[in-house]
This record gives structure tokens, sequence and C-alpha cells, in this order.
């Protein structure tokens, strides 16, 4: 049996505290995240005028949608160059030391975040959770080795689940040729 420590998310992310005022921001002239699909991915706009605060993102920071994250609107930003958001994101430096953040983004996906969201933070399907909710929240955590086992693990299960899929759909092809061929 693995050996769980509980820990507070604020003792391994740190919340990028780069606010911006809205004239600020528009002279910057950076790219702004639009939004983070439930995949995972960060679409980006540019030239995109802002009335309201924005936070900056820099390369790496985990970037999380506080209304959306149980549902997978997570992602760690890998652009050369800064972007901006609206204050309904919210990013984050992470301790390497402390947590694999490919480990962390597959667990804020999981039933057990979203119970954990509900039972500590209250939050319904439709709550924003802001980082000071977020990072107060406690959780079980594996050592880090561990979490890298985990990681490996889903991997595998990810591409064992896009070869099936790719045989369904082969198989799916086939049937259809096969019957096409008997009744035509």
């Amino acid at each position: 049996m693995t050996e769980l420590k509980k820990m507070k998310i604020i003792e391994f992310l740190k919340v990028r505290e780069d606010k911006i005022k809205p004239d600020e921001a528009n002279k910057l002239n950076l790219k702004r995240l639009e939004k983070i699909d439930f995949s995972g991915q960060i679409h980006l706009v540019e030239n995109k005028k802002t009335g309201t605060d924005m936070i900056l993102i820099k390369t790496g920071d985990l970037v999380i949608s506080g209304i959306n994250v149980e549902k997978g609107a997570l992602s760690i930003y890998e652009g050369k160059e800064d972007v901006l958001a609206t204050i309904h994101y919210s990013s984050y430096i992470y301790d390497k030391k402390l947590i694999n953040v490919e480990y962390l983004k597959w667990y804020l996906k999981s039933p057990i975040f979203f119970n954990i969201l509900k039972s500590q933070a209250g939050a319904g399907i439709k709550t924003e959770i802001k980082p000071k909710k977020f990072l107060s929240l406690e959780i079980s955590l594996p050592d880090l080795n561990k979490q890298q086992e985990i990681v490996n693990k889903l991997s595998v299960i990810k591409d064992l689940e896009k070869l099936i899929s790719g045989i369904k759909s082969d198989s799916e092809l086939l049937m259809g040729a096969v019957l096409k061929e008997i009744f035509s």
C-alpha cells in the first residue's frame, strides 16, 4: 500500500501574483488566453482589448480555469512569450521537488479531486474556485517516485485506449465494407 501524505496545495503550488490593470494590459500587446478546453488545450487570441484586471502567465506555469477545473480546464503553458488572462484563471508556479505536474494535472481532473472540492470548498458545478480557496485544499499525496509511477501507468492506459479506439474504428470500417459487398 502506498503511503500518502496529507498536504495543503499551497505547500507545493504558489500563485503567480502579477495582476495588471486594464490600461497597462492593453499597452503590453500580449496574446490573451481565450479559453482552456476540457482536454487541456490552451487557446490564445491576439489584440483583444480588456476593460478588466488581468493576470500574467509565464512559460511553465500551471494554468487553471477557476470555473471548469474539475472538467479538465487546466494546462501547463508552454508558449515562449508571456500571455494575459482574465481573473477567472489562475497561474501557479509548482515545486518540482514535491509535485510531478503531470500527476497533478491528472489528479485535478479526477473524481477524487471533485469530491475534495465539494467537501472542502463547498463547490458546485457552477461555482468558481479562486486561488485562496484552491490553495487551502488538503489532499493526500504520494511521494514523487510514486507520482511518476502513476503517471507512467496512466500513459500506458491512455496509449491502450487510443489503440483500442483505432482498432474499433478499423473494425467498423471493415464491417461496413463486408456488408456493402454482401448486399451489393
